[in-house]
């Protein structure tokens, strides 16, 4: 009875389907940097931290990407508030007064370093400059 079969060409089973990929999840937009950054999740923390050289140079160490690449960074040396702006003029603010210290070392800087961190490793995955644009408010 086998050799009845032989000639029969086997049915394949069905190929898998090609998974699509998951979705993003949705989030209402907070008001906050957070809103640029990729979400991957609510249990998901990005991490952002400004670092500012006496020599003027800034960097911008950030733990996720941005969804957008930034058009460029403003500084207010009146109130120390550092704003992210993107190319179709959405703005979110750092959240938190840059110190007067780190102030000082970046009155005179025109352009910033971002760098997305690797959280696992510590090390930095890509960087690029923008520019960033100094003035001084009344506050």
């Amino acid at each position: 009875m086998d050799e009845f079969w032989d000639d029969v060409p086997r049915a394949q089973p069905p190929a898998p389907a090609a998974e699509a990929p998951a979705p993003a999840p949705e989030r209402e937009e907070t008001g906050t940097l957070e809103d640029f950054m990729v979400y991957k999740g609510p249990e998901d923390i990005s991490r952002v931290k400004v670092a500012a050289r006496e020599d003027g140079r800034v960097v911008v160490f950030h733990s996720r990407p941005f969804v957008e690449d930034l058009a460029y960074l403003e500084f207010d040396l009146g109130t120390g508030h550092l704003t992210f702006l993107r190319e179709d003029g959405a703005m979110r603010d750092f959240g938190t007064p840059i110190p007067a210290h780190m102030a000082k070392n970046m009155q005179n800087t025109h352009q910033v370093f971002l760098v997305l961190m690797d959280e696992a490793t510590g090390q930095g995955v890509r960087g690029r400059y923008v520019p960033l644009i100094v003035h001084r408010s009344g506050g």
